[in-house]
């Protein structure tokens, strides 16, 4: 129970939402962002303190709505990988955005 609470603290604590399984001794503390649930919704990844048995992963790998990536935390608690890096290009010349640069005449 400390183990897991400190993991779901140092998580949270960086900004992460916590989901936990109605069954496991988090669900009981009502920490704020600690979400009670027994479907994943839109998590991505998971952070797990004991080894998941094949059955787990197979639910894990058949509810998640994306690829979903799975971290020891017994082997590292680095926080690095559960973040994500997003990134948003718009092409003005397709659009139309640069038809003065086009236009222009060369000096």
């Amino acid at each position: 129970m400390v183990q897991s609470q400190s993991a779901a603290q140092k998580l949270l604590n960086a900004g992460f939402s916590v989901l936990v399984e109605p069954q496991h001794p988090l669900a009981r503390l009502g920490l704020k962002n600690v979400r009670v649930a027994t479907t994943l919704g839109h998590c991505q990844k998971a952070v797990y303190l004991e080894k998941l048995t094949k059955e787990q992963r197979v639910w894990l790998a058949q509810n998640s709505q994306a690829i979903f990536k799975c971290y020891d935390w017994r082997e590292t608690q680095d926080l690095m990988p559960l973040y994500d890096e997003f990134s948003r290009s718009e092409n003005t010349t397709a659009a139309g955005g640069n038809a003065s640069l086009m236009a222009a005449q060369e000096l």
